[in-house]
């Protein structure tokens, strides 16, 4: 989740659904610490070190849905090495 939101596909995918509906717990996060998948994990700022345990497992929890989600929303974007 974090290695696709700091590398593009993931923080577009966010950006065109959670206009829509907040499917995601990271949907209310989009907005923050996203450039490296470093900062959003482990940053003193970044967004999975500043949530409460039960919303970091929440986190956990959605995570292959999300993959799945942005996989198909997005399908050459990790098989084609491409460069966000």
């Amino acid at each position: 989740m974090a290695r696709l939101l700091a590398d593009g596909p993931g923080g577009l995918y966010l950006d065109s659904v959670c206009p829509e509906t907040a499917t995601f717990l990271v949907c209310a996060y989009r907005n923050g610490s996203l450039e490296t998948a470093d900062q959003f994990l482990w940053s003193s700022a970044g967004v999975f070190q500043t949530l409460p345990v039960e919303q970091r497992l929440r986190l956990i929890e959605e995570e292959p849905q999300f993959v799945t989600a942005v996989a198909m929303h997005y399908p050459l974007s990790g098989a084609m090495g491409e460069s966000w």
